[in-house]
């Protein structure tokens, strides 16, 4: 068994829905991916990264169980504590799964997404962040805690559209968003879901381009249960306003506040993450959203460091995006197949979504005043 067999396993399978007991869910979900990772051939060299991290690897999963069980028991900085624990032998795990600093050209667009009434009049001020004057209406979400402003984007409208529990498309507003000229960012990426990555490998392994490197997956493989944690979907037979299942995703999200304002200032800007609510696995970049905090505090208006880095095209609606009578040009990113519904599947390319990016991409981007 080697580490594709692995990542395509039905034990490292994500997402999950949350159950009755996330704490014991969790601890029967790492049970299971470690019995499976026991069964890899320790004669295989292409295990031999992730078996030389097998412990820490183990000790990460005990970590992230724990720290939301002092989560649980209101001790927030000791699950912080805990959790950073957990990682601090990883780190160099940490580094594979971090993005080299890429600009405009290589990320693609962006898109950013709100509900506002059909006769609303959005600016650029209204797309972007929440601004830190109106904090009180940051709520609790996966990659979220009340009072962080945060930069919340999707790869692709569709999965901005599922992410805001499919909106009435009436009221629908869109913005672009590209990485500002001479700005680069740099994220760390649970992006890929673990059969995306073993398929990644697979491909590299056979001497194809636009694969996945075998160091990365062995990274992957190692702090899955940390992707896991943060993979959970949130229960809908369950109306509250605590969610359990966001415990730590929001723990992951304040270890990366804490390490841009520590003497690591400036290493990473956000999260990439894989979107729970789009059931299709097969979608890759365009089924991935990206969470940018904010990393610069004011008393109100926008953080500049996030200003800085990112501009945006006038914020549109739906009904003026589809109004021409000419489509525009397909964009030439997003080119895959969306499962829309059980049993159908349609070139994303000629859905009502991917004509609005040609829309968008038709508009000008500039700064966020």
């Amino acid at each position: 068994m080697n580490l594709i067999d692995l990542l395509n396993s039905d034990a490292a399978d994500l997402p999950f829905t949350g159950d009755s007991d996330v704490e014991q869910q969790l601890r029967d979900r790492f049970d299971a991916y470690f019995q499976e990772a026991s069964k890899l051939s320790t004669s295989d060299t292409l295990n031999a990264s992730f078996l030389a991290a097998f412990r820490d690897s183990k000790n990460l999963a005990d970590a992230v169980v724990a720290a939301l069980g002092h989560w649980l028991d209101a001790k927030p900085d000791i699950a912080l504590q805990t959790l950073d624990a957990g990682l601090l032998p990883l780190n160099s795990q940490v580094g594979q799964l971090t993005s080299r600093e890429v600009g405009s050209a290589s990320t693609g667009p962006m898109f950013r997404a709100r509900v506002a009434d059909l006769g609303a009049r959005l600016g650029l001020a209204q797309m972007f962040h929440i601004p830190f004057d109106m904090r009180d209406r940051v709520a609790t979400q996966r990659y979220s805690f009340p009072g962080l402003p945060c930069l919340y984007v999707g790869r692709s409208l569709y999965v901005c559209w599922e992410e805001l529990a499919r909106p009435d498309l009436h009221e629908f507003w869109v913005s672009k968003l590209v990485v500002a000229p001479t700005q680069v960012i740099r994220v760390l990426d649970f992006g890929y879901r673990p059969a995306s990555v073993a398929a990644g490998l697979d491909h590299t392994l056979a001497g194809r381009a636009g694969g996945i490197d075998p160091s990365m997956a062995a990274a992957y493989a190692a702090l899955w249960p940390l992707i896991a944690g943060c993979s959970i979907k949130r229960n809908p037979s369950r109306k509250r306003s605590f969610v359990v299942e966001y415990v730590v995703p929001q723990l992951l999200l304040r270890w990366l506040v804490r390490r841009m304002r520590s003497e690591e200032e400036g290493e990473l800007d956000g999260i990439r993450y894989f979107s729970t609510h789009v059931a299709d696995h097969a979608v890759g970049v365009a089924g991935m959203n990206y969470v940018f905090p904010a990393q610069k505090r004011s008393s109100a208006g926008f953080c500049s460091q996030l200003q800085a880095k990112f501009h945006m095209t006038p914020p549109t609606n739906w009904q003026i995006a589809t109004a021409g009578t000419q489509p525009p040009p397909h964009p030439t990113y997003n080119k895959v197949r969306f499962e829309l519904t059980s049993g159908w599947s349609e070139d994303y390319k000629f859905t009502v979504f991917s004509r609005v990016e040609g829309f968008l991409d038709q508009l000008p981007v500039q700064a966020v005043p």
